[in-house]
């Protein structure tokens, strides 16, 4: 209940001037008043001495929630005094009211900024000099500005809901913004604390009819069975959901309803519930991001089952609408050649694998008959040779890395199948470039001196000549296959495969360090593609001038692998380094 004969501007209740009266509800009157004792502005609530919001706010520490300084209860009155921060841009009710005055076209997150500036120069304040949080939203679409609000809000519902609070009334009007563009929940006037002693859930059940889930309407109707102990955190998200469809279009995702005043409450109980489950699938303006129509979608699931489980999973659904780029990632997941690979992991990892050496081998076999064996007629072998070391190589190598594969494979098929992915399997997975390089680049080694090795073993003489061809040509092959399968493991994995894993929300927590050890692993793969054209052009000007054309065919290859090199290697390091900013920011829970 509001407390009656509050006072006026200029009044002083206990330690605190009243300065300007900055919002008035049916509980209480919030002022901005001086406290004399600190010397410092805060926002004072007074209300009736009864409820639990102090205590409850007591147990909230997050960036996202207004900060509570403290509490008393003035003497002679029955007052009491809640003294919090200041938070001097405005509501997200200013904020619609500019979303509804504008066209869809015009709103970016400089509206956002132009509503807290404009409540800032009501209070003859200024906006801060040099934010980087007023950047970032100065440089976002509106859709991408609500996905950031509703994921820091959501964020802070999650902090509330581990403490065992409610809130029970979240709309625009309670959520306060900063100077800097950072939304700070209030007002738990009605939260449930399941920590209070004395605080049953009904005691306090009440909100705005607007923003309720459809179990909040029915605990408040006398015609339907639920009971207020049976809401959870779900509750709250779902009118997250309502308020972040309002932010984004400017209205509600249904008609204003009005209480009836015959008395006839059925009916009208019974529309509200029919309007929500119209809502589950909000008609959301052209251009918003895929991701953040599920988020809100999911928010606004009929049933809470339906729903996100907690503010941290909404969270991470809202922050992938903040990067289109691992945005594409996911949504391409089960299309063209990612949905390939992710359907066939192991087959579609072990071709990309072996197609370097396929191709690289074949040229390796026409130089090899060209310096070599056409001059030697005593190679006569040599042709079985090459099926019998290339089929031993091939079933060795592949079967070597389908074994090393496994849990890959394992990880994908996981994810794809909506189980929980292994973290050490992700980080096994991304360490299988390495491990590729490394089984096909000692195998084309060992390749080139299989050829002068068996021709020795048949009583053939090998000049060393005919070794330094075979085991120099294999070497430098081998090394632009070992990059190749390198560099198409990596894009296969990464892009192809792991995407959707990686990016939130997936649970998978972020393989930082496997990450970094694939990017500085990639840097020197790419270093070794570039060394390939400058070795050719050295060995070149050694060999006999009726062989200079095929180390310059190797160099021209060295320079073709070089430039696919740079563009896998650009590719992999820009999807891990947008996996990680989402990430981070999904961590981070928002500034």
């Amino acid at each position: 209940m509001r407390p009656t004969d509050l006072p006026e501007p200029g009044a002083i209740v206990d330690d605190f001037l009243l300065v300007e009266r900055l919002g008035q509800g049916a509980f209480a009157d919030v002022w901005l008043a001086r406290q004399a004792s600190l010397q410092r502005m805060v926002a004072l609530k007074i209300s009736a001495d009864e409820g639990h919001e102090p205590a409850t706010l007591a147990q909230l520490d997050h960036p996202h929630v207004v900060r509570v300084f403290d509490q008393r209860a003035v003497a002679g009155r029955d007052w009491r005094l809640l003294y919090m921060e200041v938070v001097p841009g405005g509501t997200l009710d200013d904020v619609i009211a500019r979303v509804r005055a504008h066209a869809p076209g015009d709103r970016d997150g400089g509206l956002l900024l132009g509503a807290i500036d404009e409540a800032l120069a009501r209070r003859n304040e200024r906006p801060p000099a040099d934010s980087l949080v007023r950047r970032e939203l100065a440089a976002l679409d509106w859709p991408r500005t609500v996905a950031r609000l509703g994921a820091e809000l959501a964020d802070a519902l999650h902090h509330a809901h581990g403490e065992g609070v409610l809130h029970r009334d979240v709309k625009p009007a309670n959520v306060l913004l900063a100077a800097n563009g950072v939304p700070k929940l209030a007002d738990f006037n009605i939260a449930y604390a399941e920590t209070v002693a004395d605080a049953p859930p009904e005691e306090t059940l009440g909100g705005s009819v607007a923003y309720m889930a459809p179990e909040q309407v029915r605990a408040l109707s006398p015609f339907h069975d639920d009971e207020a102990a049976q809401m959870d955190g779900r509750a709250d998200l779902y009118a997250l959901g309502v308020l972040l469809v309002e932010l984004l279009t400017g209205e509600l995702p249904w008609p204003e309803r009005t209480p009836p005043r015959d008395g006839d409450w059925r009916p009208f109980v019974e529309q509200l519930l029919d309007d929500r489950r119209q809502a589950a699938r909000p008609t959301l303006p052209a251009g918003t991001p895929p991701s953040l129509v599920r988020a809100i979608s999911a928010a606004l699931a009929y049933e809470p089952r339906d729903r996100p489980a907690d503010g941290a999973t909404l969270a991470r659904r809202l922050r992938l609408a903040l990067h289109p780029e691992v945005e594409r990632l996911v949504e391409q997941a089960d299309r063209g050649w990612p949905g390939l690979v992710r359907r066939n992991p192991t087959t579609a990892l072990l071709a990309a694998i072996a197609l370097p050496s396929v191709v690289l081998g074949t040229l390796n076999v026409l130089y090899n008959l060209r310096a070599v064996i056409e001059k030697d007629p005593a190679w006569g072998s040599f042709q079985q040779q090459v099926g019998l070391v290339n089929a031993v190589a091939y079933a060795f190598g592949l079967g070597l890395l389908a074994w090393l594969a496994r849990p890959f494979a394992r990880a994908v098929r996981a994810d794809i199948a909506g189980q929980a992915v292994a973290p050490g399997d992700v980080a096994t997975a991304l360490d299988l470039p390495r491990r590729a390089a490394c089984v096909v680049l000692p195998l084309w080694v060992l390749g080139g001196l299989a050829f002068p090795v068996w021709r020795s073993l048949e009583g053939g003489d090998v000049s060393g000549a005919a070794w330094s061809h075979f085991v120099v040509s294999n070497t430098l092959f081998g090394v632009l296959a070992a990059t190749g399968a390198f560099f198409n493991a990596a894009t296969v994995i990464v892009v192809g495969a792991l995407a959707p894993v990686l990016a939130p929300p997936r649970p998978v927590p972020w393989p930082d360090a496997a990450a970094k050890r694939l990017q500085r692993r990639a840097q020197v793969c790419f270093g070794a593609s570039v060394a390939v054209p400058f070795v050719s052009v050295v060995a070149n000007t050694f060999m006999p001038h009726d062989e200079q054309a095929v180390y310059l065919v190797l160099g021209l290859l060295g320079v073709v692998a070089f430039g696919l090199a740079w563009l896998l290697h650009d590719l992999v390091r820009r999807t891990l380094e947008a996996l990680r900013r989402a990430t981070a920011d999904e961590a981070g829970g928002g500034r």
